[in-house]
């Protein structure tokens, strides 16, 4: 179309929890309405990697408290990912975190978010992030 961008917006917002409690997981499934938004939970960093293949996602939300991967080490390798490389990848990070350490999780991930998540506020920062409105 002349002079109309073609902005492509997908079917379906696709969501990966990596590490999240399950209860903020279910709260976002609930802001949602799950009508346009698919919210996945993979409980570990391996476990995220191997469904990065199986449902391309366009966000990533990370615990950065992961038990079998340091939260760093993830983001790197979903960098390096083909899928992922260019996923907007949110932390979620306790509030105990010393302030160098919150400065040093915003250089590094696209945003933060501080557990126990505000899910309002979460939700907010997703649908900015993937630029949706329901």
């Amino acid at each position: 179309r002349k002079g109309k961008s073609a902005e492509i917006t997908p079917e379906k917002y696709h969501i990966l929890c990596i590490g999240c409690d399950q209860e903020s997981v279910w709260r976002l499934e609930r802001l949602s309405g799950q009508n346009q938004v698919i919210i996945s939970s993979a409980f570990s960093a391996e476990n995220a990697l191997t469904m990065l293949n199986q449902i391309h996602p366009h966000l990533i939300l990370v615990d950065t408290h992961l038990h079998d991967m340091d939260a760093y080490v993830l983001l790197q390798q979903l960098r390096q990912s083909e899928i992922a490389k260019c996923v907007p990848v949110i932390a979620v990070t306790d509030a105990m975190m010393s302030v160098s350490q919150v400065e040093s999780s915003e250089l590094a991930f696209d945003y933060v978010l501080i557990s126990p998540m505000d899910v309002s506020h979460a939700w907010a920062v997703i649908q900015k992030m993937l630029n949706y409105t329901p």
